[in-house]
Protein backbone atom coordinates (compact mmCIF):
# COMPACT_ATOMS: atom_id res chain seq x y z
CA UNK A 1 0.00 0.00 0.00
CA UNK A 2 1.18 3.48 -0.74
CA UNK A 3 0.76 6.74 1.06
CA UNK A 4 -1.22 9.15 -1.05
CA UNK A 5 -3.26 6.41 -2.73
CA UNK A 6 -6.94 6.77 -1.92
CA UNK A 7 -7.26 2.98 -1.83
CA UNK A 8 -5.05 2.94 1.25
CA UNK A 9 -7.22 3.15 4.37
CA UNK A 10 -6.42 5.93 6.83
CA UNK A 11 -6.37 3.46 9.73
CA UNK A 12 -4.11 0.40 9.65
CA UNK A 13 -3.20 -2.27 12.19
CA UNK A 14 -6.56 -2.05 14.02
CA UNK A 15 -6.24 1.76 14.17
CA UNK A 16 -2.93 1.47 16.07
CA UNK A 17 -1.36 3.33 13.16
CA UNK A 18 -2.96 5.73 10.74
CA UNK A 19 -2.26 7.91 7.78
CA UNK A 20 -2.21 11.67 8.25
CA UNK A 21 -2.61 14.19 5.46
CA UNK A 22 0.07 16.88 5.58
CA UNK A 23 -0.32 20.43 4.17
CA UNK A 24 2.34 20.27 1.47
CA UNK A 25 2.19 23.20 -0.94
CA UNK A 26 3.30 22.41 -4.50
CA UNK A 27 4.31 25.29 -6.76
CA UNK A 28 6.29 25.71 -9.95
CA UNK A 29 9.18 26.98 -7.80
CA UNK A 30 9.15 23.83 -5.67
CA UNK A 31 7.28 22.31 -2.73
CA UNK A 32 6.87 23.56 0.84
CA UNK A 33 6.01 21.22 3.73
CA UNK A 34 5.18 23.29 6.85
CA UNK A 35 4.57 21.77 10.28
CA UNK A 36 2.29 23.79 12.56
CA UNK A 37 2.60 22.05 15.92
CA UNK A 38 -0.97 23.01 16.78
CA UNK A 39 -2.13 20.92 13.84
CA UNK A 40 -0.26 17.75 14.87
CA UNK A 41 -1.67 14.99 17.10
CA UNK A 42 1.08 15.78 19.64
CA UNK A 43 3.63 18.48 20.39
CA UNK A 44 7.03 17.19 19.22
CA UNK A 45 9.79 16.89 21.77
CA UNK A 46 12.28 15.46 19.28
CA UNK A 47 12.71 15.66 15.49
CA UNK A 48 15.32 13.73 13.49
CA UNK A 49 16.13 12.84 9.89
CA UNK A 50 17.54 9.57 8.57
CA UNK A 51 19.29 9.74 5.20
CA UNK A 52 22.24 8.36 3.20
CA UNK A 53 20.98 4.83 3.89
CA UNK A 54 22.06 2.15 1.39
CA UNK A 55 19.14 0.66 -0.53
CA UNK A 56 17.85 -2.54 1.08
CA UNK A 57 18.96 -1.56 4.58
CA UNK A 58 16.57 -2.17 7.47
CA UNK A 59 16.46 0.24 10.42
CA UNK A 60 14.32 0.55 13.52
CA UNK A 61 12.95 -2.90 14.36
CA UNK A 62 11.58 -1.90 17.78
CA UNK A 63 8.57 -0.40 19.51
CA UNK A 64 8.33 2.44 22.03
CA UNK A 65 6.78 1.98 25.47
CA UNK A 66 4.97 5.29 25.54
CA UNK A 67 6.18 7.49 22.66
CA UNK A 68 4.08 8.37 19.65
CA UNK A 69 5.86 8.98 16.35
CA UNK A 70 4.98 10.53 13.00
CA UNK A 71 6.97 9.22 10.03
CA UNK A 72 7.24 11.21 6.79
CA UNK A 73 9.13 10.05 3.70
CA UNK A 74 10.75 13.15 2.20
CA UNK A 75 12.42 11.36 -0.73
CA UNK A 76 12.55 7.88 -2.24
CA UNK A 77 10.53 4.93 -0.95
CA UNK A 78 10.49 3.37 2.51
CA UNK A 79 8.60 0.22 3.46
CA UNK A 80 7.36 0.21 7.06
CA UNK A 81 6.52 -3.14 8.63
CA UNK A 82 4.11 -2.79 11.57
CA UNK A 83 3.32 -5.45 14.19
CA UNK A 84 0.96 -5.36 17.14
CA UNK A 85 0.47 -8.71 18.80
CA UNK A 86 -0.62 -11.10 16.04
CA UNK A 87 -1.48 -8.32 13.60
CA UNK A 88 1.04 -7.56 10.85
CA UNK A 89 0.79 -4.96 8.09
CA UNK A 90 3.22 -3.38 5.65
CA UNK A 91 2.97 0.18 4.37
CA UNK A 92 5.11 1.84 1.70
CA UNK A 93 5.73 5.57 2.14
CA UNK A 94 6.76 7.52 -0.94
CA UNK A 95 4.89 10.83 -0.77
CA UNK A 96 5.51 13.66 1.70
CA UNK A 97 1.87 14.71 1.44
CA UNK A 98 1.09 11.99 3.98
CA UNK A 99 2.69 10.84 7.20
CA UNK A 100 2.29 7.64 9.20
CA UNK A 101 1.32 8.06 12.87
CA UNK A 102 2.43 5.13 15.04
CA UNK A 103 1.02 4.64 18.52
CA UNK A 104 3.02 3.38 21.57
CA UNK A 105 3.73 -0.35 21.68
CA UNK A 106 3.56 -0.84 17.90
CA UNK A 107 6.70 -2.57 16.62
CA UNK A 108 8.00 -0.94 13.43
CA UNK A 109 10.87 -1.55 11.04
CA UNK A 110 11.78 0.60 8.06
CA UNK A 111 13.37 -0.85 4.94
CA UNK A 112 14.86 1.78 2.62
CA UNK A 113 13.89 0.63 -0.85
CA UNK A 114 15.68 3.32 -2.87
CA UNK A 115 19.11 4.87 -2.64
CA UNK A 116 18.60 8.46 -1.54
CA UNK A 117 15.50 7.80 0.56
CA UNK A 118 15.04 10.30 3.40
CA UNK A 119 12.87 9.77 6.50
CA UNK A 120 11.70 12.55 8.83
CA UNK A 121 10.53 11.44 12.30
CA UNK A 122 8.69 13.54 14.90
CA UNK A 123 8.30 12.12 18.42
CA UNK A 124 6.45 13.33 21.50
CA UNK A 125 9.23 12.10 23.82
CA UNK A 126 12.93 12.74 24.16
CA UNK A 127 15.41 10.02 23.24
CA UNK A 128 15.51 7.13 25.72
CA UNK A 129 16.91 3.81 24.49
CA UNK A 130 15.68 2.12 27.66
CA UNK A 131 12.12 2.79 26.47
CA UNK A 132 12.64 0.68 23.34
CA UNK A 133 10.77 -2.63 23.04
CA UNK A 134 12.40 -5.27 20.88
CA UNK A 135 9.01 -6.94 20.52
CA UNK A 136 5.47 -5.58 20.24
CA UNK A 137 3.80 -4.72 23.52
CA UNK A 138 1.61 -7.84 23.31
CA UNK A 139 3.16 -11.24 23.81
CA UNK A 140 4.87 -12.60 20.71
CA UNK A 141 5.46 -16.22 19.69
CA UNK A 142 8.92 -17.78 19.57
CA UNK A 143 9.37 -16.75 15.94
CA UNK A 144 8.81 -13.13 16.97
CA UNK A 145 9.32 -10.12 14.72
CA UNK A 146 12.56 -9.24 16.46
CA UNK A 147 14.02 -12.65 15.62
CA UNK A 148 12.88 -12.40 11.99
CA UNK A 149 14.24 -8.88 11.61
CA UNK A 150 17.56 -9.78 13.21
CA UNK A 151 17.87 -12.59 10.70
CA UNK A 152 17.20 -10.15 7.88
CA UNK A 153 19.83 -7.78 9.18
CA UNK A 154 22.33 -10.60 9.47
CA UNK A 155 21.66 -11.58 5.86
CA UNK A 156 22.18 -8.03 4.65
CA UNK A 157 25.49 -7.83 6.52
CA UNK A 158 26.73 -11.22 5.39
CA UNK A 159 29.43 -11.07 2.69
CA UNK A 160 28.29 -12.43 -0.65
CA UNK A 161 30.87 -15.23 -0.47
CA UNK A 162 29.01 -16.77 2.51
CA UNK A 163 25.81 -17.25 0.51
CA UNK A 164 24.48 -16.88 -3.03
CA UNK A 165 26.68 -14.69 -5.21
CA UNK A 166 24.19 -14.19 -8.09
CA UNK A 167 20.75 -12.56 -7.96
CA UNK A 168 18.43 -13.35 -10.85
CA UNK A 169 16.08 -10.34 -11.02
CA UNK A 170 12.74 -11.13 -12.68
CA UNK A 171 10.49 -8.07 -13.14
CA UNK A 172 7.01 -9.47 -13.83
CA UNK A 173 3.57 -8.14 -14.71
CA UNK A 174 0.42 -9.87 -15.98
CA UNK A 175 2.56 -12.98 -16.44
CA UNK A 176 0.31 -15.87 -15.36
CA UNK A 177 0.50 -17.47 -18.83
CA UNK A 178 4.27 -17.95 -18.78
CA UNK A 179 5.84 -17.07 -15.40
CA UNK A 180 5.99 -20.71 -14.32
CA UNK A 181 8.19 -21.50 -17.33
CA UNK A 182 10.38 -18.48 -16.52
CA UNK A 183 10.90 -19.60 -12.93
CA UNK A 184 11.55 -23.18 -14.03
CA UNK A 185 14.36 -21.93 -16.27
CA UNK A 186 15.86 -19.97 -13.37
CA UNK A 187 15.61 -22.92 -10.99
CA UNK A 188 17.18 -25.26 -13.56
CA UNK A 189 20.44 -23.31 -13.84
CA UNK A 190 23.54 -25.51 -13.69
CA UNK A 191 25.08 -22.94 -11.33
CA UNK A 192 22.73 -23.16 -8.38
CA UNK A 193 24.16 -20.71 -5.85
CA UNK A 194 21.46 -18.22 -6.73
CA UNK A 195 18.94 -15.86 -5.23
CA UNK A 196 15.87 -15.65 -7.50
CA UNK A 197 14.09 -12.35 -6.89
CA UNK A 198 10.69 -11.81 -8.51
CA UNK A 199 9.38 -8.23 -8.43
CA UNK A 200 5.70 -8.31 -9.41
CA UNK A 201 4.20 -5.04 -10.54
CA UNK A 202 0.60 -4.60 -9.41
CA UNK A 203 -1.66 -6.74 -11.58
CA UNK A 204 -4.99 -8.54 -11.35
CA UNK A 205 -4.04 -11.99 -12.64
CA UNK A 206 -2.56 -15.04 -10.87
CA UNK A 207 1.11 -14.09 -11.30
CA UNK A 208 1.70 -13.64 -7.57
CA UNK A 209 -0.06 -16.88 -6.60
CA UNK A 210 2.00 -18.89 -9.11
CA UNK A 211 5.26 -17.33 -7.91
CA UNK A 212 4.45 -17.98 -4.26
CA UNK A 213 3.69 -21.63 -4.99
CA UNK A 214 7.08 -21.93 -6.68
CA UNK A 215 8.71 -20.21 -3.70
CA UNK A 216 7.26 -22.85 -1.39
CA UNK A 217 9.14 -25.47 -3.40
CA UNK A 218 12.41 -23.57 -3.73
CA UNK A 219 13.72 -21.41 -0.85
CA UNK A 220 15.96 -19.51 -3.29
CA UNK A 221 12.88 -17.72 -4.65
CA UNK A 222 11.84 -14.44 -3.03
CA UNK A 223 8.62 -12.77 -4.15
CA UNK A 224 7.91 -9.05 -3.84
CA UNK A 225 4.37 -8.06 -4.85
CA UNK A 226 3.76 -4.34 -5.23
CA UNK A 227 0.33 -3.05 -4.27
CA UNK A 228 0.35 -0.14 -6.71
CA UNK A 229 1.43 0.10 -10.35
CA UNK A 230 5.07 1.04 -10.80
CA UNK A 231 5.61 0.67 -14.53
CA UNK A 232 8.35 -1.28 -16.30
CA UNK A 233 11.44 0.71 -15.38
CA UNK A 234 10.47 1.29 -11.74
CA UNK A 235 9.62 -2.38 -11.31
CA UNK A 236 13.06 -3.28 -12.67
CA UNK A 237 14.58 -0.78 -10.24
CA UNK A 238 12.63 -2.26 -7.33
CA UNK A 239 14.42 -5.55 -8.00
CA UNK A 240 17.82 -3.90 -8.50
CA UNK A 241 17.40 -2.02 -5.21
CA UNK A 242 17.31 -5.37 -3.40
CA UNK A 243 20.39 -6.98 -4.95
CA UNK A 244 22.89 -7.95 -2.23
CA UNK A 245 25.09 -10.40 -4.13
CA UNK A 246 28.30 -9.96 -6.11
CA UNK A 247 26.56 -10.42 -9.47
CA UNK A 248 23.06 -9.94 -10.81
CA UNK A 249 21.16 -10.27 -14.08
CA UNK A 250 17.84 -9.03 -15.39
CA UNK A 251 15.77 -11.93 -16.67
CA UNK A 252 12.60 -10.59 -18.28
CA UNK A 253 9.37 -12.34 -17.40
CA UNK A 254 8.49 -14.01 -20.72
CA UNK A 255 11.96 -14.98 -21.95
CA UNK A 256 13.90 -18.26 -21.78
CA UNK A 257 17.43 -18.90 -20.54
CA UNK A 258 19.45 -22.02 -21.19
CA UNK A 259 20.56 -24.07 -18.15
CA UNK A 260 24.20 -22.90 -18.50
CA UNK A 261 23.37 -19.19 -18.90
CA UNK A 262 24.52 -18.09 -15.43
CA UNK A 263 27.41 -20.54 -15.28
CA UNK A 264 29.01 -19.45 -18.55
CA UNK A 265 28.63 -15.70 -18.00
CA UNK A 266 29.88 -15.98 -14.42
CA UNK A 267 32.93 -17.91 -15.58
CA UNK A 268 33.72 -15.14 -18.06
CA UNK A 269 33.53 -12.43 -15.39
CA UNK A 270 35.62 -14.41 -12.92
CA UNK A 271 38.30 -14.89 -15.58
CA UNK A 272 38.44 -11.14 -16.36
CA UNK A 273 38.04 -9.13 -13.12
CA UNK A 274 38.38 -5.81 -14.97
CA UNK A 275 35.14 -6.44 -16.90
CA UNK A 276 31.87 -5.03 -15.57
CA UNK A 277 29.44 -7.29 -17.42
CA UNK A 278 29.12 -10.27 -19.74
CA UNK A 279 26.41 -11.15 -22.24
CA UNK A 280 25.76 -13.88 -24.80
CA UNK A 281 24.14 -14.27 -28.20
CA UNK A 282 20.34 -14.03 -28.20
CA UNK A 283 17.66 -15.70 -30.29
CA UNK A 284 14.42 -13.89 -31.08
CA UNK A 285 11.45 -16.25 -31.35
CA UNK A 286 7.71 -15.87 -31.83
CA UNK A 287 6.39 -13.19 -34.18
CA UNK A 288 9.95 -12.08 -35.02
CA UNK A 289 12.72 -14.61 -35.56
CA UNK A 290 16.41 -13.72 -35.75
CA UNK A 291 19.75 -14.14 -34.01
CA UNK A 292 21.33 -11.13 -32.26
CA UNK A 293 25.05 -11.77 -31.83
CA UNK A 294 26.77 -10.32 -28.81
CA UNK A 295 29.55 -7.75 -28.97
CA UNK A 296 32.77 -7.37 -26.99
CA UNK A 297 33.01 -3.77 -25.75
CA UNK A 298 36.68 -3.23 -24.94
CA UNK A 299 39.19 -0.42 -24.70
CA UNK A 300 38.70 2.91 -22.89
CA UNK A 301 35.23 4.20 -22.01
CA UNK A 302 35.36 6.64 -24.95
CA UNK A 303 35.76 3.78 -27.44
CA UNK A 304 33.17 1.55 -25.77
CA UNK A 305 30.49 4.22 -26.02
CA UNK A 306 31.39 5.05 -29.62
CA UNK A 307 31.16 1.35 -30.41
CA UNK A 308 27.67 1.17 -28.90
CA UNK A 309 26.36 4.29 -30.61
CA UNK A 310 27.64 3.74 -34.15
CA UNK A 311 28.96 0.17 -34.32
CA UNK A 312 27.05 -2.24 -36.56
CA UNK A 313 26.59 -4.85 -33.79
CA UNK A 314 25.04 -3.69 -30.52
CA UNK A 315 24.97 -7.03 -28.77
CA UNK A 316 22.57 -7.69 -25.90
CA UNK A 317 24.13 -5.88 -22.91
CA UNK A 318 20.72 -5.24 -21.31
CA UNK A 319 20.62 -8.99 -20.67
CA UNK A 320 24.05 -9.15 -19.07
CA UNK A 321 25.35 -10.76 -15.93
CA UNK A 322 26.71 -7.68 -14.18
CA UNK A 323 28.83 -6.85 -11.17
CA UNK A 324 26.58 -5.33 -8.52
CA UNK A 325 29.09 -2.62 -7.56
CA UNK A 326 27.62 -0.70 -10.51
CA UNK A 327 24.33 -0.53 -8.62
CA UNK A 328 26.07 1.17 -5.72
CA UNK A 329 27.28 3.74 -8.25
CA UNK A 330 23.71 4.55 -9.26
CA UNK A 331 22.98 2.21 -12.18
CA UNK A 332 19.18 2.35 -12.56
CA UNK A 333 16.56 2.92 -15.23
CA UNK A 334 15.46 6.57 -15.28
CA UNK A 335 11.78 7.41 -14.92
CA UNK A 336 11.57 9.68 -17.96
CA UNK A 337 8.62 10.20 -20.26
CA UNK A 338 6.06 7.46 -20.54
CA UNK A 339 7.14 3.85 -21.04
CA UNK A 340 9.51 3.76 -23.99
CA UNK A 341 12.81 2.51 -25.35
CA UNK A 342 14.47 5.82 -24.40
CA UNK A 343 14.64 4.67 -20.77
CA UNK A 344 17.12 1.96 -21.75
CA UNK A 345 19.68 4.28 -23.38
CA UNK A 346 20.98 6.03 -20.22
CA UNK A 347 21.08 2.67 -18.44
CA UNK A 348 23.22 1.15 -21.18
CA UNK A 349 25.45 4.23 -21.36
CA UNK A 350 26.15 3.86 -17.64
CA UNK A 351 26.72 0.13 -17.96
CA UNK A 352 29.13 0.32 -20.90
CA UNK A 353 30.87 3.43 -19.61
CA UNK A 354 31.63 1.68 -16.32
CA UNK A 355 33.88 -1.03 -17.75
CA UNK A 356 34.45 -3.61 -20.49
CA UNK A 357 31.47 -5.77 -21.52
CA UNK A 358 32.43 -9.33 -22.41
CA UNK A 359 30.83 -11.41 -25.14
CA UNK A 360 30.32 -15.13 -24.54
CA UNK A 361 29.73 -16.49 -28.07
CA UNK A 362 26.99 -18.96 -27.17
CA UNK A 363 23.24 -18.80 -27.73
CA UNK A 364 22.03 -18.89 -24.12
CA UNK A 365 19.16 -16.37 -24.04
CA UNK A 366 15.89 -16.42 -26.00
CA UNK A 367 13.65 -13.38 -26.24
CA UNK A 368 9.98 -13.91 -26.99
CA UNK A 369 8.34 -11.52 -29.44
CA UNK A 370 4.58 -11.75 -29.09
CA UNK A 371 1.44 -9.70 -29.58
CA UNK A 372 0.45 -7.89 -26.41
CA UNK A 373 3.90 -7.90 -24.84
CA UNK A 374 4.87 -4.97 -22.67
CA UNK A 375 7.46 -3.62 -25.11
CA UNK A 376 4.90 -3.52 -27.93
CA UNK A 377 3.07 -0.89 -25.87
CA UNK A 378 6.15 1.35 -26.05
CA UNK A 379 5.36 2.44 -29.61
CA UNK A 380 4.18 6.03 -29.52
CA UNK A 381 1.22 7.27 -31.54
CA UNK A 382 2.24 10.92 -31.79
CA UNK A 383 5.35 13.07 -31.93
CA UNK A 384 4.93 14.72 -28.51
CA UNK A 385 5.83 11.70 -26.30
CA UNK A 386 8.60 10.80 -28.76
CA UNK A 387 10.19 14.25 -28.48
CA UNK A 388 9.77 14.41 -24.70
CA UNK A 389 11.20 10.93 -24.13
CA UNK A 390 14.14 11.36 -26.50
CA UNK A 391 14.90 14.83 -25.12
CA UNK A 392 15.09 13.51 -21.55
CA UNK A 393 17.14 10.50 -22.66
CA UNK A 394 19.58 12.71 -24.59
CA UNK A 395 20.04 14.98 -21.57
CA UNK A 396 20.94 12.03 -19.32
CA UNK A 397 23.26 10.49 -21.91
CA UNK A 398 25.08 13.82 -22.32
CA UNK A 399 25.53 14.01 -18.55
CA UNK A 400 27.09 10.53 -18.56
CA UNK A 401 29.41 11.50 -21.43
CA UNK A 402 30.49 14.69 -19.68
CA UNK A 403 31.46 12.71 -16.55
CA UNK A 404 33.90 10.54 -18.49
CA UNK A 405 37.65 11.11 -18.28
CA UNK A 406 37.73 12.19 -21.91
CA UNK A 407 39.59 14.94 -23.73
CA UNK A 408 37.68 17.81 -25.31
CA UNK A 409 38.22 16.28 -28.77
CA UNK A 410 36.89 12.92 -27.59
CA UNK A 411 33.88 14.61 -26.00
CA UNK A 412 33.07 16.38 -29.26
CA UNK A 413 33.18 13.05 -31.09
CA UNK A 414 30.90 11.46 -28.51
CA UNK A 415 28.42 14.33 -28.86
CA UNK A 416 28.49 13.89 -32.64
CA UNK A 417 27.96 10.13 -32.32
CA UNK A 418 25.13 10.66 -29.83
CA UNK A 419 23.41 12.95 -32.31
CA UNK A 420 23.54 10.23 -34.96
CA UNK A 421 22.41 7.56 -32.49
CA UNK A 422 19.47 9.50 -31.05
CA UNK A 423 18.30 10.92 -34.39
CA UNK A 424 18.43 7.49 -36.05
CA UNK A 425 16.02 6.14 -33.40
CA UNK A 426 13.87 9.24 -33.80
CA UNK A 427 13.79 9.11 -37.63
CA UNK A 428 12.67 5.47 -37.59
CA UNK A 429 9.73 6.41 -35.39
CA UNK A 430 8.94 9.44 -37.56
CA UNK A 431 8.89 7.21 -40.65
CA UNK A 432 6.42 4.92 -38.93
CA UNK A 433 4.19 7.79 -37.79
CA UNK A 434 4.32 9.73 -41.05
CA UNK A 435 4.05 13.51 -41.17
CA UNK A 436 5.12 16.44 -43.28
CA UNK A 437 8.23 17.74 -41.52
CA UNK A 438 11.12 16.15 -39.67
CA UNK A 439 11.83 17.02 -36.05
CA UNK A 440 14.62 19.56 -35.73
CA UNK A 441 17.49 17.79 -33.85
CA UNK A 442 17.79 20.88 -31.65
CA UNK A 443 14.39 20.01 -30.18
CA UNK A 444 16.12 17.09 -28.49
CA UNK A 445 19.32 18.93 -27.55
CA UNK A 446 21.03 22.14 -28.59
CA UNK A 447 24.21 20.06 -28.82
CA UNK A 448 22.63 18.31 -31.82
CA UNK A 449 22.62 21.54 -33.80
CA UNK A 450 26.17 20.70 -34.95
CA UNK A 451 25.58 18.36 -37.89
CA UNK A 452 29.10 18.20 -39.35
CA UNK A 453 31.74 15.79 -38.13
CA UNK A 454 34.33 17.36 -35.80
CA UNK A 455 37.96 17.56 -37.04
CA UNK A 456 39.03 14.94 -34.48
CA UNK A 457 37.26 12.30 -36.57
CA UNK A 458 40.42 11.98 -38.65
CA UNK A 459 42.37 10.90 -35.56
CA UNK A 460 40.24 7.80 -34.98
CA UNK A 461 41.30 4.34 -36.10
CA UNK A 462 40.00 3.13 -39.45
CA UNK A 463 37.32 0.89 -37.90
CA UNK A 464 35.71 3.69 -35.87
CA UNK A 465 35.87 6.08 -38.82
CA UNK A 466 34.10 3.54 -41.02
CA UNK A 467 31.41 2.94 -38.38
CA UNK A 468 30.74 6.66 -38.04
CA UNK A 469 30.46 7.10 -41.81
CA UNK A 470 28.08 4.15 -42.13
CA UNK A 471 25.93 5.40 -39.24
CA UNK A 472 25.69 8.87 -40.77
CA UNK A 473 24.75 7.34 -44.14
CA UNK A 474 21.97 5.32 -42.47
CA UNK A 475 20.62 8.47 -40.82
CA UNK A 476 20.70 10.36 -44.13
CA UNK A 477 18.91 7.48 -45.84
CA UNK A 478 16.11 7.58 -43.25
CA UNK A 479 15.72 11.32 -43.74
CA UNK A 480 15.57 10.93 -47.52
CA UNK A 481 12.94 8.19 -47.18
CA UNK A 482 10.84 10.43 -44.93
CA UNK A 483 11.06 13.29 -47.44
CA UNK A 484 10.07 10.98 -50.29
CA UNK A 485 7.07 9.63 -48.36
CA UNK A 486 5.94 13.13 -47.39
CA UNK A 487 6.21 14.25 -51.01
CA UNK A 488 4.16 11.26 -52.18
CA UNK A 489 1.45 12.04 -49.64
CA UNK A 490 1.27 15.64 -50.80
CA UNK A 491 0.86 14.53 -54.43
CA UNK A 492 -1.94 12.17 -53.41
CA UNK A 493 -3.84 15.01 -51.74
CA UNK A 494 -3.16 17.59 -54.44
Amino acid sequence: MIAGDDSWQANVLRARARRMALPRVDQSRGSLLPFEFSGLPFVPRRIFVVDQVPAGTCRGAHAHRSARQLLVCLAGRIEVELRDGDSVESVTLDDSRHGLLIEPGVWAAQTYLDTGSVLLVLSDESYDEAAYLERPAAAAPADSPSVDRQAMRARLRTPAAAGPDVTVCIPAWQAEAFIERTLSCARAQSYGNLRILVSIDHCEDATEAICRRQAERDPRIEVIAHRHRLGWSENCNAALDRVDTEFYCLYFHDDIIEPTYIERLRQALLAQPEASSAHCDMERFGTLQAIDPGNHYHGPDFRRLLNFMVGPVKGTPLRSLTRSNLLARGLRFPAIGEGGFWRCHPFLFQLLGAGPALHVPELLYRRWFRAGSMTTSWSVDSLTPLIEGQRASARLCLQIIDRLHASEEERQLLHYALRIFMMTWTRREELRLGGEQLIDPRELSLVFGQATAPPALASLDAELQAWLRQAQEELSSLEHSFAANASARRREHA
